[in-house]
């Protein structure tokens, strides 16, 4: 009897200096967060107006162990409102392991800044994290510009309004400008034309005005510019 205990006693010790020397020479787990194109990535912004159709952010996981002991990766939602999915499935926390990577969906439900935090953690619960933020905003209004341009083709004081260097602030998104409103010779017109051709009435000085509209139908301010007219 006491030499099964004495076995027992082997076995235990045995195992504990095992564990003691696989923990000492594990590996930490590695984890990498990836935007579409495969670059590193830990900020980035997405416009989530509802005309811009824009729902998701896609991004991608890279969690590897030379060991080959991950046992589990998580998220945490440290600020803002946001869905998870995986394969088009709501996550709750934990993200399901694949050896080709992890493609996930994120659908922020409010503007703001978001920020989440990965968590790759492996069998002697050694873990690494990553963290990366999200800005989500609805859309930015455009900005009005004008110039003017003597062509005289139609007579001395025939001008080409050219207000074709306007822009939509978050053109890199989606943004566009759809329409343009000249108020030239207090005569209002509005056109999806970026240039126009006027024949003033007789030299001087003209304010004229304009504003523009974006794909998601928000104006501009106004942009007032007063040109000699020869």
């Amino acid at each position: 009897m006491k030499h099964f205990w004495k076995m027992i006693c082997i076995v235990l010790v045995t195992r504990s200096c095992n564990d003691i020397r696989l923990f000492e020479i594990n590996n930490l787990p590695e984890l990498s967060i990836l935007d579409e194109q495969g670059e590193i990535i830990a900020l980035d912004s997405i416009k989530i107006s509802l005309k811009n159709g824009t729902r998701f952010y896609e991004l991608n996981l890279q969690a590897s162990d030379l060991d080959n002991n991950i046992n589990s990766i998580e998220y945490e939602i440290l600020q803002g409102e946001i869905n998870v999915l995986q394969n088009n499935l709501p996550l709750s926390g934990n993200v399901f392991q694949d050896e080709d990577g992890i493609d996930l969906k994120l659908e922020p439900l409010s503007p703001g800044r978001i920020e989440i935090r990965f968590r790759v953690t492996d069998e002697f619960n050694s873990s690494v994290t990553g963290l990366f933020a999200l800005v989500a905003f609805n859309n930015l209004p455009p900005e009005a510009l004008l110039e003017s341009r003597k062509v005289g083709a139609l007579g001395d004081l025939d001008y080409e309004i050219d207000a074709s260097s306007s822009f939509d602030a978050d053109k890199m998104f989606g943004g566009g400008i759809e329409k343009y409103e000249y108020v030239i010779d207090d005569v209002t017109i509005e056109t999806r034309l970026s240039k126009l051709r006027h024949n003033f009435r007789q030299v001087g000085f003209y304010v004229i005005r304009l504003r523009v509209q974006d794909n998601d139908g928000e104006w501009s301010g106004v942009y007032s510019r007063e040109f000699l007219i020869e």
